[in-house]
């Protein structure tokens, strides 16, 4: 595991997202404090690894948002989509499956087949 990581991140390019990330917290910051008054109505998931966090992402959502699911992740710390990934789809499964009836069907393009 160590190895594909060292590969992946041996070019210098490679980690250019993950350090836009930190460069773009004083952005983020101001971006919350003007959110900060308008709470989110939606739906919200919020997960974290029992290991890291926990529930943490939770109790942060529920600061801003009316309707948050929390689910703790077992088996997994940060990197929860890559530590446990079927824990992760089974928490998005239940989730979502209240709005899978209301996707519209998909609608072929003339001379294309819909799936």
């Amino acid at each position: 595991m160590v190895d594909y990581y060292i590969e992946r991140v041996s070019n210098p390019d490679s980690l250019r997202g993950s350090f836009g990330f930190y460069r773009a917290i004083p952005v983020t910051i101001a971006q919350n404090q003007e959110r900060k008054d308008q709470r989110l109505t939606m739906p919200v998931l919020a997960m974290g690894g029992v290991e890291s966090g926990a529930d943490s992402a939770g109790m942060a959502m529920k600061l801003v948002a009316d309707d948050v699911q929390t689910v703790v992740i077992p088996d997994a710390g940060h990197w929860i989509a890559e530590q446990n990934p079927d824990a992760v789809v089974d928490a998005l499964s239940v989730f979502l499956a209240p709005y899978r009836k209301q996707i519209a069907p998909v609608v072929a393009a003339p001379g294309t087949k819909a799936e």
